[in-house]
This record gives structure tokens, sequence and C-alpha cells, in this order.
């Protein structure tokens, strides 16, 4: 495939890769840049994150970071509230950025767009003569519907109307553009239900993967009375999990594994979440700077989400490094691991509890299920040979 020059818009500054959809896309940006020039265009509401610019030109050939502060993003937000659109779309625009984009398409002669993100679609939907591809990563309005669900008045009322919204985006913009990506079959099954219209050869799936020989399983022994629970603890899905697992699940453990630590690895602790370590059972670490030590101490890796699409690293990385997963089936949507051999899979609270206790008390079930998982994920979650199915998707594309 010919070098040529992909205009890559994302929604994050996708520097450092450290969780979810930054780590998609630094590793998409990185496995293009081998054979392409990208010219990066994104957002932040974090200024601290401008001086990843220096890192990301390592990669590519341009880099535009805006920044955009969350009160004024909210304000543009609710300003939309009455307007039909999905709220979504002026929380990430910048009238700033979209001049520089079209300045950019203007000077650049461009052989693709990289749209990561539906919210960044909005910068290009009009622009013709160059193919785009839309990585809508996971089905977005799914995730404000099961918000919805979860969260009392009249914040739900926002989240369902914002759902109904965004899936006609979502359908808006699968129709004008020229090719879709998904991170797994299983969201690829639910984007086609509503896409009326999309043909199925226009919907390709690219599942992520991790790093393994980066994580890997350690030789030091773990601490058998050990949970964790990994994630950006600000983010609603992995605060709604870890209360309701410290709520209903947690105590029940307790009862029979007396000497039982739960460790919540992650940024930016919710206040809710900061509260939980009055208990001294519980160890609140705020961001760490590498989450491996953590994992290798660990006897169980419990992922209790009620709430999310799209394929969670948090339990592709545990796996790696041979740390058992107990999952809710909402954590574990889009990772096709067996239940039982890979990795366990319970919803409910009393059975949640009973496969926890089961891998702390059962040294022998606990290594089963590791060099399992472990195997799992270097079959199946390699970077390389996923991120080819991406150039077979461009070549096929650009060369029609």
């Amino acid at each position: 495939m010919y070098n040529m020059k992909i205009l890559f818009l994302t929604h994050r500054v996708a520097y450092p890769p450290n969780k979810g959809d930054k780590l998609r896309a630094f590793n998409i940006i990185k496995h293009l840049s081998g054979q392409h020039s990208i010219h990066l265009a994104c957002v932040t509401e974090n200024r601290d994150e401008l001086k990843y610019a220096n890192e990301l030109t390592a990669y590519c050939k341009s880099v535009n970071i805006v920044y955009m502060g969350v009160i004024w993003r909210k304000i543009k937000s609710l300003f939309c509230l009455l307007s039909g659109r999905p709220l979504t779309l002026p929380y990430f625009y910048s009238y700033r950025l979209h001049k520089k984009i079209k300045e950019s398409i203007n000077t650049e002669k461009y052989g693709l767009i990289y749209i990561y993100s539906s919210s960044m679609a909005q910068y290009v939907l009009d622009i013709n003569g160059i193919p785009k591809i839309m990585d809508f990563i996971d089905v977005d309005s799914e995730k404000w519907r099961q918000y919805s669900q979860y969260t009392g008045f009249p914040l739900n009322i926002v989240y369902k109307l914002e759902s109904r919204r965004l899936r006609k985006y979502e359908e808006k913009i699968a129709n004008l553009v020229d090719h879709c990506i998904v991170v797994s079959q299983e969201e690829r099954a639910l984007f086609k239900s509503f896409l009326r219209s999309t043909a199925d050869e226009k919907i390709s799936v690219v599942s992520n993967g991790v790093d393994f020989q980066y994580f890997k399983p350690a030789s030091l022994s773990y601490e058998k009375g050990r949970l964790i629970f990994t994630g950006a603890m600000d983010y609603f899905a992995n605060v709604d999990a870890i209360l309701y697992f410290y709520k209903e699940i947690f105590p029940l453990i307790k009862k029979q594994v007396p000497l039982v630590k739960l460790y919540i690895v992650g940024s930016n602790p919710a206040g809710e979440i900061k509260k939980l370590a009055a208990d001294k059972d519980v160890i609140v670490t705020g961001f760490v700077k590498d989450i491996r030590p953590y994992l290798e101490k660990s006897a169980v890796c419990v992922v209790p989400l009620r709430i999310g699409r799209g394929i969670r690293n948090k339990i592709l990385e545990a796996m790696s490094m041979g740390v058992p997963v107990v999952a809710m089936s909402e954590a574990v949507f889009g990772i096709e691991a067996k239940d039982n051999e890979e990795l366990f899979v319970e919803d409910n609270p009393g059975d949640f509890v009973e496969r926890t206790i089961a891998l702390l008390k059962d040294q022998d079930l606990r290594l089963r299920l590791s060099q399992n998982g472990r195997k799992f994920i270097e079959n199946n979650y390699n970077w390389g040979s996923n991120l080819a199915k991406l150039d077979t998707i461009i070549e096929r594309l650009v060369n029609g």
C-alpha cells in the first residue's frame, strides 16, 4: 500500500495511551504511521494535555490540539437541548479546530480522512472527494440509553433523549461516509439492528489488542486476599460499578474471607469513591504511573460493570497478566472468551460472590483460569494482526 496523507480526527488527545479510547486511537495512529503521513486534529478539556503534541509528533506529520474549557462545553450543550441535535456535538465542537481542519484540507492532498468517534464527524461530513472511514469504536447511543436506566430524574430524561438523537446521527453518518468500523462482532450486530439502509459490507470489525509482552505474568507471588478494580474513576460506568460492588457484593465476600482487600486503581476518583477509603479494607490509589505492579499482586480482578459498550481493556490487560477475571456480562460484551474456562461471567450478586471466593481459596482453579486467560489474549488480541484488517479496508477503499 502506497504512502499517503491521512487526516486523523479524534475527540481526545491520543496520549498517553493509558485508557480505553486513547489506547485504541494511539495504536491505530502508531500502526498507520508506519506506512502513511498522519495529520492529527483533536480537542482537549485539559490544558496539561497540550504538551503531548511533542510525543505525538513521533508518529504524526502535524498535530493540532485545541483546548476547550469544560464549563463552556457544558453551556454549549445545554443551549443545544431544545435544538433537536445531540448534545454531544456542541460539546466536542470547536470553531478554531474546524477552521484549522478546513485550512489543512485546502493545503494538503489527503488520500483518506479517518474519523475516530462519532462526535468528530461533524467537522468533515460536508467534505467531498476524499474517502472517509468512520471508526465508531462502539455504539455511543446505546451507552446513553444505559445511563438513563441507572440515573434518576431529570438526568434520566436527558440521557434518554440524547440516546435517541445520537442514534439518528449515527445512522446519518453511516450513510454519508465510505466505510464504518466497530470494535466487535456484537457491536456490529447492534449497529446493524437500527441501520435501515447501510449495506453489510460497509461495516467492518477491527478489534483492540494488548501489548502482551508489556502486560505479562510476573514471577512475584500474589496476595491471596487481594481484589482489584481498574479504570478512570471519574467515569460514570466505573463509579456505578464499584459503588454497586461495595454495597452488594464486597460485604458478602468479607463474611467468608475476612482478610480480603479491595484495591480501586485509577485516576481522578470521584468523591463517592474517595469516601470508600474510610473502610480499612479498601485502598483507593488515584492515578498510578504503572498499573502492572498492582495487577501482579492481585488474586482476582473484579469487573462488576452494569453499563457500557465496546471492549474493556481492563479485562484484556488483567487476563494478559494472568490475573483471573470475574465480570458481569455487560463488561465482557464483545470479548469472546469462554465463561468457566477463560474467565467467569456472573450477573447475580450471590453467584459473583461465589466465583470470587472460589478463586481466592482454590489455587488450582485460579491457576487454570490464569493460564487459559493468558492464552486467549495471545491468540485473539494481537494489535499487529488485528490492525492488519484495517490496512486491507484502507487499500480496498482507496484503490477501489
